[in-house]
Order: C-alpha cells, then structure tokens, then sequence
C-alpha cells in the first residue's frame, strides 16, 4: 500500500492528524453546529423585532403616534384581560375549592377530584381534574353553570351521565344521575417546555 506511512515517527503523525481530523467533525457536529441552529433561530427573532422597530419609526414618522399609543392602549387592556382570566400556577387549587364550592351550593358533595396529568402547550399548560358526583340533571347542570361563571377560564368538558350504581337517596319524583366530567383550566408557562 504506497502512500501510508512506514516508520513509526511517521505513523504517530498520521495517528494524530487522523485523530485531530476527528476531534473537528466531533465538534463541528456536537457543539458548533446546534449553536448554528440556536444563533440562527434568534436572529431570525432579532430580524423581526427590527422590522417591527423600522414598522414603528416609519409611523412615528408620519405622525402616527397618536395610533401607536391607541394600539399600545388597546393592547395592554387585552393583556389585563387575558392575566384576569388566566390563573397562576398557585391559583388553581383554589380553583378546585371555588369548583368544590359550587358543588355545595347545589347541596350536592363531591365523590371524586382526581388530578390528571398536565398537557403542556407552548404558551400555556392545562390542567385537568375529572370530577364525579350524584346529582338530579338540573343540580348537575347548575353545578356546571357555576363552573361557567368563574372569574377564571375553567372549562367542563367530557360529561358523562349514567344511573348511579348500588342505592343512592332520592326525592320523591326525582332521578338521581351519576355525573363524571372533566374541568379543565389553563396557566401561563413561566418555564421552557421540557425537551422530549
């Protein structure tokens, strides 16, 4: 085989130059590359906020400011609104006690609150409970119509009706339903998303 190396000097150059070659592509692979990724997604990110920069300067040119500020006015309520409706990460157990509470009202108690696994989302994280409880179909409905009108989004979903099973104590002329449904309430994400 002409070309490689035949001394032992020489063979321990080549060994290094092979192994410096591959240290590079391991580099350029594992480190420099990803970083391409992430330094070219944000200056993608940093391209649009210039050009929402030059949008804005070119309307503060011709003396839109007065727009510029209705927009930024109109903008900040609906942020107001938005953080009115969506609840803290440490809200939502007393939102589980206002659902709770709601029950109550309708003389009706709970027989199960159980947590179910969170979905995250890319803004927002949803957590869920399923809910069970007995209940006359307009009780069951009032109950929902209280969960409704929370001063949070919590939204009943996946209900289900069925006869209850053993003996459960009824009025007289009236149907006891066995209710089980979902609520479901949403919460900012203040962490990144979790690599998967």
């Amino acid at each position: 085989m002409a070309g490689l190396p035949t001394t032992q000097r020489d063979q321990l150059l080549f060994a290094i130059g092979f192994l410096a070659l591959i240290g590079a592509g391991a580099y350029w692979y594992f480190v420099d590359s990803p970083k391409g990724l992430e330094l070219a997604a944000k200056q993608a990110h940093v391209d649009s906020l210039n050009a929402s920069n030059q949008k804005a300067r070119a309307q503060l040119a011709r003396g839109n400011v007065a727009t510029i500020r209705a927009e930024a006015d109109s903008m900040r309520e609906n942020l107001l609104v938005m953080r009115s409706l969506v609840p803290s990460a440490n809200e939502v157990p007393a939102l589980v006690d206002q659902v709770s509470n709601a029950a109550r009202r309708v003389k009706l108690d709970l027989a199960a609150i159980e947590p179910q696994p969170v979905i995250e989302g890319e803004m927002f994280d949803a957590h869920r409970y399923r809910l069970k409880l007995n209940g006359t179909f307009h009780e069951v409905a009032q109950v929902l119509t209280y969960i409704g009108t929370l001063n949070r989004i919590v939204a009943p979903m996946n209900l289900s009706l069925a006869l209850p099973s053993g003996t459960v104590k009824a009025e007289p002329g009236k149907q006891v339903l066995s209710a089980a449904f979902d609520i479901q309430t949403y919460v900012v994400r203040t962490a990144p998303k979790a690599a998967n």
